[in-house]
């Protein structure tokens, strides 16, 4: 397996001696990987993580004597000249699962802060977590499909008898990416589940509370409007009248707010 003997850096993929299929993929950041024999060169597609929101393509042209690695000048990779095909593989992983790891950290403090609630922005954000979570794990398994195709027919330049340990490491990397992936997709799952049973309880604790107290508002509300008819009723006569149906009004009222408090309906 060879190294990587030239990196060439773009600005604007149109302007690449690259045939129109591979620039085609390389301005489509939804195209995950690809692998595409052209004119006796044999073409790789992969999605590099360009960071947490998005994926930049990358080209691996195979020639008969070289590697040529074309890379957007928004992508920077360390010692990138030192690199065979398998260590641009592990760089490209690792950098997806310190993206991985950052969404868990950010999910461990949700879960932290679940007790007070979760405003929606914060749902907003479980949410645009959940999406970079898929995008990754499409862009991995893509990077899998690729490298099951190169240990199957074993291309010279990118598959030695040596590097075969690699690649078994490779997969198996990724499998425990894949893993990882599908554990923080379910935390998150449940983050919300949770969020919306907290959020429904407290709208019916809410809800329950506004209707004690339209009913408890309403008693005043019966008893004077009582004394307000045209007929015969206690005290209606009496000196201190309007002072007794206050009296009155507050005692039913104190009652009924006794027996809510009771039976735990504030």
């Amino acid at each position: 397996m060879v190294k990587f003997m030239k990196q060439i850096v773009y600005s604007d993929y149109n302007d690449l001696d690259l045939p129109l299929y591979v620039k085609k993929y390389l301005g489509n950041h939804n195209a995950l990987a690809n692998i595409r024999d052209l004119d006796d060169e044999s073409y790789i597609i992969m999605s590099y993580p360009f960071d947490e929101n998005s994926v930049q393509p990358i080209c691996i042209k195979q020639s008969q004597n070289e590697l040529t690695i074309y890379t957007h000048e928004s992508i920077e990779i360390e010692n990138l000249e030192t690199l065979n095909f398998t260590d641009l593989v592990f760089t490209t992983l690792e950098h997806y699962e310190s993206l991985i790891q950052k969404i868990h950290l950010e999910s461990e403090a949700f879960q932290e802060t679940m007790g007070n609630g979760i405003t929606k922005m914060q749902v907003d954000q479980l949410i645009l977590m959940k999406r970079h979570l898929i995008l990754y794990q499409q862009a991995v398994t893509a990077i899998k499909e690729v490298v099951d195709y190169i240990q199957d027919h074993k291309p010279k330049q990118l598959w030695s008898q040596p590097s075969q340990c690699d690649t078994v490491n490779i997969l198996i990397e990724m499998k425990q990416i894949d893993q990882n992936i599908s554990m923080l997709s379910e935390i998150i799952d449940v983050i919300l589940d949770v969020s919306n049973a907290l959020y429904s309880n407290k709208l019916n604790i809410v809800m329950k509370r506004l209707a004690v107290i339209t009913l408890v508002i309403s008693i005043p509300t019966l008893v004077t409007s009582f004394y307000g008819m045209n007929v015969d009723l206690p005290f209606q006569n009496h000196s201190y009248a309007l002072i007794l149906i206050f009296i009155i009004s507050l005692g039913l009222t104190s009652f009924a707010l006794y027996i809510m408090q009771k039976r735990d309906y504030l």
